[in-house]
């Protein structure tokens, strides 16, 4: 089987992926492990950050893709790939803008600023009415358009077994012992936050993982891809800036925003002087 573009997930990014190819002429074959696309857009916040959105004109701020890209730069102390931070500030605004164009619902306070993470100095994060959901039903519309025409297929209950490469090129898959074959491959399968035990060969220094990450987001295709010389890079920078406490067992990862009393961690947000000497003489009279 020969596609022009074969995209292992059907998450965010492979949705995404697959309708732009199939609109501009590609064949394209779609591989989900899972029973079911959308992947993480069926738990996440779904926060988009951009500068220069129309909806960021339509409040009256003033922002750019530049800007962005400055702050980001700042954020992160001169430590982040200026290319890859480029390449993402350049197509922020135009991915938002996109999602507008096709019905997208933003929430009534989108853009703002969020304190969860490093703020920004500005609006700039933009989220929809129902979160990550927001961002999936924008795309299943013009994603089953695609596989009406035949432009997209998709195998679900199809997981990935290795990478084929031949003379140093990737050239297909093997998937639920099916080889597949293709001009162009996309890795579009998300990360390994929902496998303790990858984080913790990544991140040998950190402590446990307890995560809201779905249970798929387990790494497996990063795993293969470094069967075949594939490297990750930046662990070392990992910091987790969004914490919480245990309420109560986390019996299913779509339960963490009611399982976990939310709280900033300290490294962004030390608790004045005052505040931890009022604390303890209310600990300890």
């Amino acid at each position: 089987m020969n596609y022009d573009i074969l995209i292992i997930g059907a998450g965010t990014a492979g949705m995404a992926c697959a309708i732009t190819a199939a609109e501009n002429g590609a064949k394209v074959l779609v591989i989900e492990k899972t029973d079911r696309v959308g992947g993480t857009l069926h738990i996440t916040g779904g926060h988009l950050s951009a500068g220069g959105t129309n909806r960021q004109k339509s409040f009256g701020i003033e922002d750019s893709p530049e800007e962005h890209y400055q702050a980001v730069i700042k954020l992160s102390k001169n430590t982040a790939n200026a290319n890859l931070v480029k390449i993402a500030t350049d197509e922020a605004p135009k991915t938002l803008d996109w999602l507008e164009v096709n019905g997208f619902e933003y929430a009534d306070d989108s853009p703002r600023i969020i304190f969860g993470h490093v703020p920004y100095e500005k609006p700039r994060t933009h989220c929809g009415k129902e979160a990550g959901i927001s961002i999936f039903e924008t795309m299943l519309p013009l994603w089953e358009k695609q596989v009406a025409f035949g432009k997209i297929e998709v195998y679900l209950n199809h997981k990935l077994e290795s990478i084929l490469s031949e003379n140093e090129k990737v050239v297909g898959v093997t998937a639920n012992g099916k080889k597949i074959t293709a001009e162009n491959t996309v890795l579009a399968t998300g990360g390994y936050a929902g496998n303790p035990k990858y984080f913790a060969k990544l991140h040998p220094e950190r402590p446990r993982l307890i995560t809201a990450a779905s249970l798929d987001s387990d790494g497996e295709a990063i795993e293969i891809t470094e069967h075949i010389g594939g490297h990750i890079w930046n662990t070392d920078k990992h910091l987790s800036s969004l914490g919480g406490v245990e309420i109560e067992p986390l019996t299913h990862r779509a339960d963490f925003w009611t399982h976990w009393a939310f709280v900033f961690t300290a490294v962004y947000r030390p608790p004045p002087r005052d505040l931890c000497k009022c604390r303890r003489q209310t600990l300890y009279g």
